[in-house]
C-alpha cells in the first residue's frame, strides 16, 4: 500500500508556475563550458501562498580522447517553501567520465557529492553517490 510520511498531505491545489532560465554554452577546442542560471515561482490559486527556487550551474566538458570526455559540474540552488519560513540550500559537485561506446551506447561512471543546508536543522543531509550507467538511445 501507498503510505505518506506524517507531514505530507494530498492537495487539490491549483497553482501557476513561472520559469526563467538562461543558458550559455561557449566552446574551446575540445573543451566546453556551459553556465545555467534560473528562477522558478509558484503562486497558489486558493491558499494565496507561493514558492520560490533559483539556482544556477556550471559544466566544463573536456573531450581529452575521442568518444570519451571528462566532466565536472558545480550546482547551486536556493528553495523557499511554501506557507513556511523555511530555507533550503542546496549545493551539488560532480566529476564524471563518459564513453560513446558505439552510435547509440554511452557509458558514464561518476561521483557525485550533494549537500543541503536548511535554515531548520533536521532538514540538513549531504550525500555521496557513485554512479555506473549505460544509456542505449534509439
Amino acid at each position: 500500500p501507498l503510505t505518506l510520511p506524517e507531514d505530507a498531505t494530498l492537495t487539490t491545489e491549483v497553482f501557476l508556475r513561472k520559469n526563467a532560465e538562461v543558458t550559455g554554452t561557449r566552446s574551446y577546442g575540445r573543451t566546453n563550458i556551459t553556465l545555467r542560471v534560473f528562477k522558478q515561482t509558484r503562486d497558489y490559486q486558493i491558499t494565496g501562498d507561493s514558492d520560490e527556487t533559483q539556482g544556477g550551474s556550471i559544466l566544463w566538458s573536456w573531450a581529452f580522447h575521442p568518444r570519451t570526455r571528462l566532466e565536472l559540474d558545480l550546482s547551486s540552488q536556493r528553495e523557499e517553501l511554501r506557507a513556511t519560513t523555511r530555507i533550503d540550500n542546496l549545493y551539488t559537485g560532480r566529476v564524471g567520465i563518459l564513453r560513446q561506446v558505439s552510435a547509440h551506447g554511452l557509458v558514464t561512471l561518476s561521483y557525485r557529492y550533494s549537500e543541503r543546508d536548511s535554515n531548520e536543522d533536521a532538514n540538513d543531509y549531504d550525500q555521496g553517490l557513485t554512479s555506473l550507467s549505460y544509456v542505449y538511445t534509439y
